[in-house]
């Protein structure tokens, strides 16, 4: 059980650092700190809703290695695009 808890906590890391380097290479001053500070909401957006995969998952009896590295990774890419349509309002 703690290896498909990491593998959905790696899922979640590996978006992270997927979306990191975008934001750096179009700023060489970006951090890891300072992007998730910049985006707090979103973090906890992602992380909340990646727990929650989890548990329906493992409620459903589909979990698996792959399950929760999914789980984990879509979860932050769907935060993105809550956060993206938000803003889309916001400009409006």
């Amino acid at each position: 059980m703690n290896a498909v808890i990491l593998m959905c906590i790696l899922g979640v890391i590996t978006h992270y650092l997927m979306e990191f380097m975008d934001e750096r290479a179009k700023s060489a001053e970006f951090s890891p700190f300072t992007y998730l500070a910049d985006r707090p909401y979103r973090s906890l957006l992602s992380i909340v809703g990646a727990a929650v995969g989890f548990l329906v998952l493992d409620s459903t009896g589909q979990l698996s290695m792959v399950t929760a590295f999914a789980a984990g990774y879509m979860c932050d890419s769907g935060a993105q695009r809550i956060a993206s349509m938000a803003q889309a309002v916001v400009d409006r």
